[in-house]
């Protein structure tokens, strides 16, 4: 088996709502690379040439010498991570691609640009794939006298790559629900798990509408959108920011819209939502109003005569 490397980009895939990732491995922590962009979609027929540029910037007040990698990667669990590696993959993409510089040396604060050309064979399977231009620094030399090891940083741009003919967009939802099914105020977590059986990458549209027990519309959120690898299940989070006090049976509805075709997929759940909080501070405030009420109910019940002119 070939050398494999996990990256997990929970954090960049939701601030940019699309696949990219950057690894850093530095001693200090700290990143000295930043490339733009982090993701390429681009459309292409078999035999065609797909000719882009990436730009690298050398964040640091050293030189740095950039070397360029290809791989291949594939969906890695459902939070948007992606495992890079050097194999072959049913969608693999790394073999077709040619950057025109292998190794370059980029100037302290400086940058360069790096041209690449996805060549994709005149026999290329129709659908999507994908990989990955990552560039790596060489392992930043220990002090003398320090101990540990030297390693150096990688960051890198994903590409994904739709290849016209026999394309098939085919997506499902796993399951819609909601974090919890009680909630005494918001907000209220949506979890909807999107499967793609097709074979290309999908991003599909998508709003959540929140109807009460008499079936009133109070609140309508949109679905991030992000894309969802073939033969991969994709796990979305949305948030109901609610404010107010709820009451009773909610339905939350959910409607996709993804493809050419802008085929549409609906599903439903329910939760329940009550202000246990605030119904406990009434419910201590009408006790002890009771229990005054009882305790002292002489002196009450002698007021009230005064005041109606019995006494």
């Amino acid at each position: 088996m070939g050398r494999k490397h996990t990256v997990f980009i929970g954090a960049l895939v939701i601030l940019l709502g699309i696949f990219s990732y950057a690894v850093v491995q530095a001693q200090n922590d700290r990143l000295t690379l930043s490339i733009s962009p982090p993701l390429f979609e681009l459309s292409a027929n078999p035999g065609d040439t797909v000719t882009n540029t990436i730009k690298v910037s050398n964040l640091s007040d050293e030189p740095q010498t950039v070397l360029v990698d290809r791989r291949n990667f594939t969906a890695l669990g459902e939070e948007g991570g992606v495992d890079l590696t050097e194999d072959d993959t049913s969608y693999s993409l790394a073999s077709w691609v040619e950057v025109d510089a292998g190794q370059t040396t980029i100037p302290a604060r400086g940058s360069q640009e790096f041209d690449f050309t996805v060549s994709v064979p005149a026999n290329a399977e129709p659908g999507g794939h994908f990989g990955s231009l990552v560039f790596k620094t060489d392992p930043t030399p220990l002090e003398e006298g320090q101990a540990g090891a030297s390693v150096g940083q990688e960051i890198g741009s994903l590409l994904l790559v739709r290849v016209a003919g026999d394309i098939r967009e085919q997506l499902d939802v796993a399951s819609f629900e909601s974090e919890f099914g009680f909630y005494d105020n918001g907000p209220v977590t949506l979890e909807t798990r999107i499967e793609n059986s097709g074979n290309v990458h999908v991003k599909p549209r998508g709003t959540i509408t929140i109807n009460d027990m008499l079936g009133n519309e109070v609140a309508s959120v949109a679905l991030d959108e992000r894309n969802v690898l073939p033969d991969s299940i994709r796990k979305i989070d949305t948030a109901w920011e609610d404010s107010g006090l709820r009451f009773g049976r909610y339905t939350a509805n959910l409607s996709l819209v993804y493809g050419g075709d802008n085929a549409i997929v609906i599903s439903s759940t329910n939760f329940v939502m009550f202000p246990i909080r605030q119904a406990l501070v009434g419910v201590a405030i009408i006790g002890v109003l009771v229990y005054v009420g009882y305790r002292y109910r002489d002196r009450f019940r002698e007021a009230f005569r005064v005041l109606a002119g019995k006494n």
